[in-house]
């Protein structure tokens, strides 16, 4: 059965009371992205969750799971395996044409590959656009969706486990499955919902102040589910002490609260998604935070510029990645190493690596291989959180 959960407050789903009917089954909550899944996670609160498991996971590894599930030969084609593998087709095909084209080309496409599978639907489209762009995209079409090669993108995925569910039936145990933080759904995402509301227990928390302006075209009306509100959580009062302190003295006020006080806190900071520079402002010890870290991008941009602005002409695979295990060597023996540089070159080798095993169009690098390169390793360099490492008693949290 397919629920949508109307709420005014995130407390009200955290407690789980919406399943109280369904709660002896395990539970997953798919979340839209890493920073949404450990957000949710850290508020979940499960004491009164007697019964099944609750696990709280992206929609990348929830997806991929399903596909491992009902395709052992079939894996998800990374969006940065696909760009490596199109911009070979773009080498064959299209080499004429300006480079900047390609990156516009496949924008596109994959904004048309998440709007709809249907070949016909996206031919109207592509009859609007400039001829040249026109046939790029429809020459990637024809590539992803040829048998031959395999590829599985995000989207075909989804129209793909849909079928595979439908055709399982009842054959598979229930469970209670939570879709929580996607402001936006496709239609392949929906008709994935609806396949997988045949057998388990789904239920989409949707605030209730977006709800009232959606329209007809919006997704939630795409759903055909019954609506639901979540046990309402009893208000507290709660009593506050108000403090004024001047421009940029904030850390001072707060240091001279401290001095008055030494039990618990919470530290509140007026933004949805606190940076680690807005954390460090808080001047008071004991505070566990944790904020994502860019600690790379600058500095893979920084590797690359260097490498574009020492590029004569075409240069091998093997000198570029010889290049670079170069740069790397070299930091490596600095008796002060730069460990955020050794990981950008460690990247970038291995990207070298696995974009010549792709496709054969990569032999030879240059100003156009090596800003795919330069994007391919944006792409897939890690996530970091930035958390306190201190052995201080924890007394409360740095919040947004």
């Amino acid at each position: 059965m397919l629920s949508i959960i109307t709420y005014d407050t995130s407390r009200e789903l955290t407690s789980l009371d919406f399943l109280s009917e369904t709660r002896e089954l395990s539970s997953v909550i798919v979340c839209p992205n890493p920073l949404v899944a450990d957000g949710f996670r850290d508020k979940l609160d499960i004491s009164t969750y007697s019964s099944g498991s609750v696990e709280v996971v992206t929609i990348a590894k929830f997806v991929s799971d399903l596909v491992q599930k009902h395709a052992d030969n079939l894996k998800i084609t990374r969006k940065s395996e696909l760009m490596v593998i199109l911009a070979g087709v773009w080498k064959s095909k299209f080499q004429e044409l300006p480079d900047e084209l390609f990156n516009q080309s496949f924008t596109l496409f994959t904004d048309l590959r998440s709007y709809s599978l249907d070949a016909n639907l996206i031919n109207e489209v592509l009859n609007h656009l400039d001829p040249k762009m026109a046939e790029v995209i429809a020459v990637f079409w024809q590539i992803v969706e040829s048998p031959v090669l395999g590829i599985l993108d995000e989207h075909a995925a989804y129209s793909y486990l849909a079928e595979k569910i439908k055709e399982s039936g009842a054959n598979e145990a229930s469970v209670n499955m939570i879709f929580y933080g996607f402001s936006h759904l496709s239609g392949s995402q929906v008709d994935l919902l609806k396949s997988l509301a045949l057998n388990n227990e789904l239920f989409i928390p949707i605030n209730k102040s977006a709800l009232e302006y959606a329209i007809d075209f919006d997704w939630p009306k795409w759903l055909d589910a019954e609506f639901e509100t979540p046990p309402q959580v009893e208000s507290e009062s709660i009593d506050r002490t108000y403090n004024t302190f001047l421009k940029n003295r904030l850390g001072d006020s707060l240091l001279c609260w401290e001095g008055k006080n030494s039990e618990a806190l919470d530290v509140f900071i007026a933004e949805k998604k606190p940076d680690f520079n807005q954390v460090l402002e808080i001047p008071l010890g004991g505070l566990f935070f944790k904020t994502s870290a860019d600690l790379l991008s600058s500095l893979i941009r920084e590797t690359f510029n260097d490498l574009k602005k020492k590029l004569n002409g075409m240069i091998s695979s093997e000198e570029l990645q010889a290049k670079v295990s170069n740069l790397f060597q070299e930091e490596l023996e600095k008796k002060t190493k730069n460990f955020r540089k050794l990981k950008v070159y460690d990247l970038i080798i291995k990207e070298i690596d696995k974009m010549t095993e792709l496709t054969d169009a990569f032999s030879e690098f240059g100003l156009f291989e090596i800003g795919l390169l330069e994007e391919v390793v944006q792409l897939n360099s890690p996530r970091v959180s930035s958390i306190p490492l201190s052995q201080q008693k924890c007394r409360g949290e740095v919040k947004g």
